[in-house]
């Protein structure tokens, strides 16, 4: 430190507590006072939501409490698969005064799977069921979520089973109609498959 200097300071960070009572000033140590006797303190609110465990967020409001304000803490969301992924503000998925913190500590599956990802769950699929009941309860399945996004606009109105034994395509032939769908099959050999248009309820 040379001679001539009169204030004595390092590196440090100050760490006194701020007049709000709630934080730490955060210069470099430095003489004097932390903040003007008119400054109010601008750093962010650390108090943990009640009904989410995130901070408040807003600016340093002690020592008044909290307001009540929408968490807008980024949350992972995703589909049941985990292939569509978003990221939403914390308020849009609490309900209620108070929540299982352990709710928000990993993505939540509120999403729904979209067409391509019914396509991959078939793609993990055996291409030959040998159990027709089996079969059918898969076909079903499928048959009816197809229907439901087609009539809301939310899939286009065609869907494509993965390549399957010629017994199994069958099944999905006889069972289109009672979904108001029609049936193509395409392709040759192990790789042919079958497709359904939905044209509505006859």
């Amino acid at each position: 430190m040379p001679c001539y200097t009169k204030i004595m300071t390092c590196d440090s960070i100050c760490g006194k507590i701020l007049p709000c009572g709630q934080h730490q000033c955060q210069r470099k140590c430095h003489d004097g006072y932390c903040t003007k006797t008119s400054e109010k303190c601008k750093q962010l609110c650390q108090t943990l939501r009640n009904n989410c465990g995130h901070m408040c967020g807003l600016v340093c409001h002690a020592p008044k409490e909290c307001p009540k304000t929408n968490c807008m803490e980024k949350l992972t969301v995703t589909c049941k698969c985990g292939k569509i992924k978003q990221q939403k503000p914390c308020f849009l998925l609490v309900t209620g005064s108070e929540t299982d913190h352990m709710f928000l500590q990993s993505p939540q599956k509120i999403l729904q799977c979209d067409s391509e990802c019914r396509r991959n769950s078939q793609a993990n699929l055996p291409q030959n069921r040998t159990n027709d009941v089996d079969f059918m309860d898969f076909v079903k399945s499928e048959l009816q979520w197809f229907t439901e996004q087609a009539k809301k606009g939310l899939v286009e109105p065609r869907y494509k089973f993965a390549a399957t034994s010629k017994e199994n395509r069958h099944i999905i032939h006889a069972l289109a109609p009672h979904y108001g769908c029609t049936t193509d099959s395409y392709g040759t050999g192990p790789q042919r498959y079958t497709a359904v248009s939905y044209v509505g309820e006859t």
